[in-house]
C-alpha cells in the first residue's frame, strides 16, 4: 500500500508541544550514548566522551550527501534523501564503505544550515524527510535534535537495517511515517559472513514486529548471486508468511562495489538467477509488492 504523506509547508510555525516532547526523547538517547547500547552490537563506550565503538561515531554526527532524490521506491519520491556516516554493519560489498570506515570526514552536521537546506528541499517538492546511511541509527541523537531545529513535524522515512536496540523504535514511535528496512539473509552463516554481526535476523524480525504497528514499512530484499537457495528463498517464504501486511521490494540490480580480498560476492546476478528470483517472488503473491522500487502489478494474484 502506498505511503499517504501530508502537504507540507515552509510556512508552518513552531509546534511547542512537539518540541517538548523531542526534548524528552533527546534527553533518553544523551544518557545512553554515555553507555552506547543504541544498537544490538552494544559496544557499551561513551560516545558522549569521545569514545569510539563499531560504528566510530562519537556523539556528533557527519552528513556526507543530500539532495532531492527520484530514484527510491515510486511510493515516497520525489523524497529529500540524508546520507549519515557511519555504520555498525561491515557488509562485504558496501558501495558507501569510505563513509563506513572514515565516518568523521564528512562534514560535520551544521544543524541550522541543514535545516534550511530541508525548508529548500520542500519548496523543490520534497514529499517527506528520508533518513539513510551509512547507517541512521547509530545518529540517532543527532536526528533528534536536527527535528527540533526544524520545530514541526514532517513526514519522515527512516532507512535502516533495523539491528537497533528497543530503545530506537520506543523514541521513533509516533514520529516515523515509513520505515524501510533491509532483510537479507535467514538465520545462517550468510549474515555473519556478510555483513559481519551476529544474531541478525533474529534482531531485525524482532524489531520488524514493533514498528508494523506503528507505521507503513517496505522491506527491502537485496538478491545476491548465488544465494537464492540459502537466502532469497527461505527469507522470501517466511516474509510472506510472518509478515503479510509489509510491502517488499524485490531488489536485483546487486553490484560488489568493493573488492576486497578474499570476496564473497565477485559477479552480479545473472540474467538466469534475476529471472528465477523474481518469478518466484511474483509466484509468493504478496498483497502489494515492488521489484527495483517500481510496483508489481502482478503483486496479489
Amino acid at each position: 500500500m502506498e505511503a499517504t504523506f501530508p502537504e507540507i509547508s515552509v510556512a508552518d510555525t513552531v509546534d511547542e508541544d512537539y518540541c517538548r516532547e523531542l526534548e524528552a526523547r533527546i534527553e533518553r538517547v544523551a544518557a545512553n550514548y554515555r553507555d552506547c547500547t543504541v544498537c544490538e552490537l552494544r559496544c557499551a563506550v561513551n560516545r558522549w566522551e569521545g569514545e569510539l565503538g563499531r560504528c566510530l561515531l562519537p556523539r556528533d554526527a557527519f552528513v556526507y550527501k543530500e539532495y532531492l532524490h527520484f530514484g527510491e521506491e515510486e511510493s515516497i519520491v520525489p523524497t529529500h534523501t540524508i546520507f549519515f556516516s557511519g555504520c555498525n554493519f561491515r557488509c562485504r560489498e558496501c558501495s558507501d564503505w569510505r563513509w563506513v570506515v572514515k565516518p568523521t570526514s564528512a562534514p560535520a552536521l551544521d544543524y541550522e544550515a541543514l535545516a534550511a537546506r530541508i525548508r529548500e528541499r520542500v519548496t523543490e517538492g520534497a514529499r517527506n524527510l528520508h533518513f539513510v546511511g551509512g547507517e541512521v541509527e547509530v545518529n540517532l541523537y543527532a536526528v533528534l535534535r536536527l527535528l527540533l531545529t526544524l520545530g514541526r513535524r514532517l513526514p519522515i522515512v527512516w532507512n535502516s537495517n533495523l539491528y537497533g536496540s528497543p530503545l530506537v523504535y520506543e523514541v521513533l514511535d509516533g514520529l516515523v511515517t515509513t520505515y524501510i528496512a533491509d532483510l537479507k539473509h535467514p538465520e545462517g552463516p550468510c549474515a555473519e559472513a556478510i555483513l559481519g554481526v551476529p544474531r541478525y535476523y533474529e534482531i531485525v524480525t524482532r524489531n520488524l514486529r514493533a514498528v508494523v504497528p506503528t507505521a507503513e514499512v517496505i522491506v527491502r530484499h537485496l538478491a545476491l548471486p548465488g544465494h537464492f537457495e540459502c537466502c532469497t528463498r527461505p527469507l522470501l517464504m517466511r516474509l510472506r508468511e510472518e509478515f503479510p501486511d509489509v510491502t517488499p521490494n524485490l531488489m536485483t540490480g546487486f553490484y560488489p562495489f568493493q573488492r576486497r580480498a578474499p570476496t564473497v560476492l565477485p559477479r552480479r546476478l545473472t540474467n538466469a538467477e534475476k529471472s528465477d528470483t523474481i518469478q518466484f517472488f511474483q509466484e509468493l503473491g504478496f498483497k502489494s509488492a515492488m521489484i527495483d522500487g517500481r510496483w508489481d502489478k502482478r503483486s496479489g494474484l
